[in-house]
């Protein structure tokens, strides 16, 4: 997000020098009925990439502001990630190749190499999986399948605003439906509903190129 050192909290996140550029419903095909705890593990493992339109929202001393992103990740690492909404910051974009991270806003001509920050990886649906998947067992099918699933993590890292998240999840497509990520004083800093979720889809190779 920020180059050459930490976003603060406050910033406005999203706007021109990249503030905001961080980056999981509904989508996919099943009608097998809802699936147990390791069915819903095996179609996490398996998910190689995905697509989806997420509106996010930021809470800042209970004020929130909120943005609808569009979102393309493959689970090898690179990601592209574009503001839809606001009209005020609408095209402004995150892009990560696998080995550097630009973020532009086409509006004024200004693109940037950004540092990683911790507040980026929250908003990323494979970054919670990446935690969930170290700390948790795939074997805990003692209540049967059900119609929806919450998944908890405790996250890693020592930002104050990101303590620990929960990922809901649909039972029958496996598809997260929304994330909230707590600060340390359990109070929601970051909302995410799903608004759309594609899992597995063919993204070409171009769309997550710097040029």
């Amino acid at each position: 997000m920020c180059q050459n050192h930490s976003c603060s909290w406050h910033r406005p996140l999203g706007f021109v020098l990249a503030g905001l550029l961080f980056f999981g419903g509904c989508g996919g095909e099943r009608s097998q009925g809802p699936m147990t705890e390791a069915g819903l593990w095996e179609f996490w493992s398996q998910l190689s990439s995905y697509e989806a339109t997420i509106q996010i929202t930021f809470f800042t001393n209970q004020t929130g502001n909120t943005y609808t992103v569009r979102q393309q990740a493959l689970s090898s690492g690179p990601y592209r990630m574009e503001i839809v909404a606001p009209e005020s910051v609408k095209g402004v974009l995150t892009l990560f190749d696998g080995e550097k991270t630009i973020q532009e806003d086409p509006s004024i001509g200004m693109r940037v190499t950004a540092a990683e920050t911790p507040v980026r990886d929250a908003l990323f649906v494979y970054s919670f999986w990446q935690q969930y998947a170290q700390t948790a067992s795939s074997s805990s099918d003692e209540k049967g399948p059900q119609e929806e699933y919450m998944w908890e993590i405790q996250m890693e890292g020592t930002h104050e605003k990101l303590d620990h998240a929960r990922l809901w999840l649909d039972g029958e497509t496996g598809n997260p439906k929304s994330m909230e990520v707590y600060d340390r004083e359990n109070q929601v800093s970051i909302q995410m509903e799903y608004l759309d979720f594609q899992p597995n889809v063919d993204l070409d190779p171009s769309v997550f190129t710097i040029t």
